[in-house]
């Protein structure tokens, strides 16, 4: 049986490992959201042609997606 110093230790290092994933996630999030937020500003210039603006709401596309599967993953390495 473990003592209780190894007990401790081992619920320290668990919580530690556990707010790393979670300022791992809001870390990402946070990236992908400012990303999303001057994309979105971007497209709104009128000084910008179709072309740029076709590649800028794809970007935007793949960013949405990017948080989601960022959310999924976090969901999945905190509940199972």
């Amino acid at each position: 049986m473990p003592s209780i110093q190894t007990q401790n230790f081992m619920k320290i290092k668990m919580a530690i490992e556990l707010l790393i994933i979670h300022f791992d996630f809001i870390g990402k999030i946070l990236l992908a959201v400012m990303a999303l937020m001057v994309h979105s500003k971007v497209t709104r210039e009128k000084r910008i042609d179709r072309k740029v603006l076709g590649e800028m709401k794809l970007e935007k596309s793949l960013g949405i997606l990017a948080l989601i599967l960022f959310t999924i993953s976090y969901l999945m390495e905190v509940l199972i």
